[in-house]
């Protein structure tokens, strides 16, 4: 008569499901992935690669709207400009309600597109107004015009603390 152990049969089951389960663990957290986040208003806000659990190789970032916030490469979870010319590259301003006409007082929500600099690596200052970062999925600034005449809007990269390039926008502002 053959006896089985059942009671040992059971326990190198576990054994073995639990090493095989730490082993695909391992080669989980090497493994690269693409991924697509969401966020918010439930719109598409990144797609790229994952290694590691950290952003990696090439990636395209959105505003909620669907606009392209910025397409580069990252590199252990940072943005990496290394081998980017960041130099002489489009700038544009989007100004949500009548950029034509600027009201003093008035508060106007503005984002930054630039074909090669992250908006979040970007320094704005302007004259004759006030400018302040927000959280907010469309938009990466709000700014109030503080005194008539002729308001300046400067955008600026810096690397290593030098000054790389910079963009300058003009409006009227008025009563």
């Amino acid at each position: 008569m053959i006896r089985i152990n059942f009671k040992g049969i059971v326990i190198l089951f576990i054994i073995l499901h639990s090493s095989c389960s730490s082993i695909d663990s391992k080669n989980e957290s090497n493994r690269k992935s693409v991924e697509q986040y969401y966020k918010g208003s439930q719109a598409l806000s990144g797609e790229g690669e994952m290694k590691n659990n950290l952003k990696s190789g090439e990636w395209i970032e959105y505003y909620a709207d669907g606009v392209i916030k910025w397409e580069g490469v990252y590199k252990n979870g940072i943005r990496d400009y290394a081998s980017v010319d960041v130099t002489g590259g489009n700038c544009y301003l989007d100004i949500k309600g009548e950029p034509d006409s600027l009201r003093l007082n008035k508060e106007y929500y503005l984002r930054v597109v630039t074909d090669k600099i992250h908006p979040d690596d970007l320094v704005v200052a302007m004259s004759k107004g006030v400018v302040m970062d927000i959280e907010d999925e469309t938009y990466d600034y709000v700014f109030t015009p503080i005194k008539k005449g002729e308001m300046r809007i400067y955008i600026s990269y810096f690397d290593n603390g030098s000054q790389v390039d910079k963009c300058i926008f003009e409006f009227d502002i008025y009563d």
